[in-house]
């Protein structure tokens, strides 16, 4: 079906982006193509190194899961999409196929590393990963007659850990800006990898580029954080929101930064003492 209309069908899933596109006339497509009866969808499952969610894993059963906790980011960003209601409906695969620029499942995804496997009428598969998955607002790179089956996040474990804060007006709306931040440590606990992803200011999450000697100048402490992420809010150009001006946008990415850059930290620290990051991840 999606092949056949070239471009004119949308793919239905848990409906909480679609449904309300349609209710306002923002989306018109010819089709709506409802996958809930496809099987195997709704795999969830740990690999070694990454936490495997089927497109149809509703968002409320992962933020319930065990697998949930194997990543930090994961735990903190998944209360705050929408209500229980919206995750008691909505998918992963959906909210990631919708690409909005503010989604907190999209940030994590580039945040901590991930990928996503699409499927096409034909039965090829492909794999894509989360640094080009996002093309633009409510724009990813599935073609026209491709379906996303399978989203993959980088686990946390000894040595490495995550974390995400957004601020929004009220809880349950689109967040003004969001930040998914991933710190490694080596087995001496010095960092060895900063990454940090933003959300919510440009018209795609996408991962900040640090300065070359970031690493140099990280101690772990609230004053290294907060200078770097004063260096990251200060080279990104913020679109703004209604309730949002850029210059407001720009401070929260500092703020924030520094937030995640720290709990991240904190939580890969615990990891190396204690051998067991993911009973904490969940906060």
């Amino acid at each position: 079906m999606l092949e056949s209309m070239r471009g004119e069908a949308r793919v239905l899933a848990g409906g909480q982006s679609l449904v309300p596109m349609l209710n306002l006339r923002l989306a018109v497509p010819a089709v709506v193509v409802d996958i809930n009866w496809l099987h195997g969808l709704e795999r969830l499952d740990c690999e070694e190194s990454f936490i495997s969610v089927g497109a149809l894993v509703r968002q409320r059963r992962l933020e319930r899961s065990a697998q949930a906790r194997q990543c930090g980011a994961l735990c903190d960003c998944l209360p705050l999409i929408g209500h229980v209601g919206t995750r008691n409906r909505g998918t992963v695969g959906g909210s990631l196929a919708h690409a909005d620029p503010a989604g907190e499942l999209g940030l994590v995804l580039v945040g901590v590393g991930g990928e996503v496997l699409a499927c096409d009428a034909r039965g090829e598969r492909r794999t894509i990963d989360s640094g080009s998955f996002f093309e633009g607002f409510l724009s990813s790179a599935l073609g026209p007659a491709e379906v996303l089956t399978e989203a993959r996040f980088h686990r946390d474990g000894p040595g490495r850990a995550s974390a995400f804060i957004e601020a929004a007006p009220r809880h349950g709306d689109f967040a003004s800006a969001s930040v998914c931040a991933c710190v490694e440590l080596d087995s001496s606990g010095a960092t060895s990898s900063i990454r940090l992803a933003l959300g919510a200011v440009t018209d795609r999450p996408f991962l900040a580029g640090l300065p070359d000697d970031a690493l140099a100048g990280w101690r772990g402490d609230k004053e290294s954080a907060d200078e770097l992420a004063s260096l990251v809010a200060s080279s990104i150009e913020p679109l703004g929101t209604l309730h949002a001006p850029p210059q407001y946008q720009r401070h929260l990415i500092g703020v924030l930064g520094a937030q995640a850059l720290l709990k991240a930290f904190q939580r890969a620290k615990q990891s190396l003492g204690n051998g067991d990051h993911g009973e904490e991840a969940h906060p």
